[in-house]
């Protein structure tokens, strides 16, 4: 819709299996197939070869993408093309957490003590060096919070941690369907210091589109965790965040300031945050927009569309940021107490007809 209206040529890069959604929309001369859910290094390096092979590639003005499952296929072909897009490097650094810490760190306002271990001793070795306190180990890359151990005080804490989490990788890393996800090789692991919430406060994701350096959108939502003990991470989601104003304000800056050292300087991205006593910290940044349905909740609330108004910001056109958020959206995930194959859903409709819900899937 976009592209007909400023009237842009539109090629589509895709899967062919996932045809079926654009057949109506862009013609077989403007859809590029190739198999962009394959996560693996040589896979994606291929795919973009080929990708900016073809013979309208050359004449490209931009490369917009949208979604992290495919950041990597397509920073890679912004690189080979050289057009405008979000860069290879700023994809890389912010995939690799060890990479977003070492970029970040360069910035004392954004500094947060961290490195990768690879023993249960070198993590021992690692509390030691930052001089104790509290810690998480995570994935070097990682999705869904997956693979997380908080509140690690001791340093035999640490190497419990670090044992079970690698072998739990490793495990993952083993079955099928991990193919298609960020773990279908190991990633390694690393310690970093502990970020501690400012009491009252909840951890904050912010919805951004980039232009020049500049977020010309941004909307902090808050994020909390549910399960019976609150284990399942951004699990529900508040549309915008309940903190004042003024933290609002600071959230926003600490974002744009992390997206411009991080190298994403134009199009969407998306930034986990924590207000810390010493002030607001990244926990994670993601490049191109939210995942899931959060771009219906950005609509709603706003009226603007973060697909639409990110494709702007990548060809330097104006950026509408919609209207200020006229209500409230609680965004929540069901999670079930079972694990299995999920053979019926029932209720649907009566869901999506209750007082309250705008939007049921």
């Amino acid at each position: 819709r976009t592209a007909k209206a400023l009237g842009v040529d539109l090629y589509l890069v895709d899967d062919l299996a996932h045809r079926g959604h654009s057949k109506d929309l862009i013609d077989d001369s403007h859809f590029i197939a190739a198999p962009i859910t394959d996560r693996d290094p040589e896979a994606v390096e291929k795919m973009a070869k080929a990708v900016a092979a073809h013979p309208v590639a050359a004449r490209a003005d931009a490369v917009a993408g949208y979604f992290s499952s495919y950041a990597k296929v397509t920073a890679r072909i912004t690189d080979l093309v050289g057009k405008a897009g979000i860069p290879g490097r700023a994809v890389t650094d912010s995939d690799d957490k060890t990479s977003t810490r070492r970029v970040l760190n360069q910035d004392k306002d954004l500094e947060v003590p961290s490195r990768a271990v690879t023993s249960a001793e070198d993590a021992k070795a690692a509390f030691a060096e930052f001089g104790g306190g509290k810690f998480i180990l995570k994935t070097i890359r990682g999705e869904n919070s997956r693979f997380l151990a908080i509140d690690l005080d001791t340093p035999e804490k640490v190497a419990k941690a670090y044992l079970e989490m690698d072998e739990a990788v490793k495990a993952f890393a083993a079955r099928p369907e991990s193919k298609t996800t960020t773990f279908s090789n190991h990633p390694g692991i690393m310690l970093e210091r502990m970020l501690e919430k400012v009491p009252g406060s909840e951890e904050t994701s912010v919805e951004v589109v980039m232009q020049k350096g500049k977020a010309v959108f941004a909307m902090v939502s808050d994020t909390l965790n549910i399960g019976p003990d609150k284990e399942l991470a951004a699990g529900s989601i508040t549309f915008p965040s309940q903190a004042p104003a003024a933290v609002h304000a600071a959230i926003v800056a600490a974002a744009e300031k992390a997206l411009r050292v991080i190298g994403i300087s134009d199009g969407n991205a998306r930034v986990d945050m924590m207000v810390t006593p010493q002030g607001p910290k990244v926990v994670e940044i993601n490049p191109y927009m939210g995942g899931v349905n959060i771009f219906l909740a950005i609509k709603s609330l706003t009226g603007m569309s973060l697909v639409e108004q990110g494709f702007r910001a990548i060809l330097g056109l104006r950026v509408d940021p919609g209207h200020a958020a006229d209500g409230v959206i609680d965004y929540r995930f069901l999670a079930s107490a079972h694990s299995g194959a999920v053979t019926s859903v029932a209720g649907m409709d009566k869901a999506a007809a209750s007082e309250g819900v705008e939007y049921a899937e």
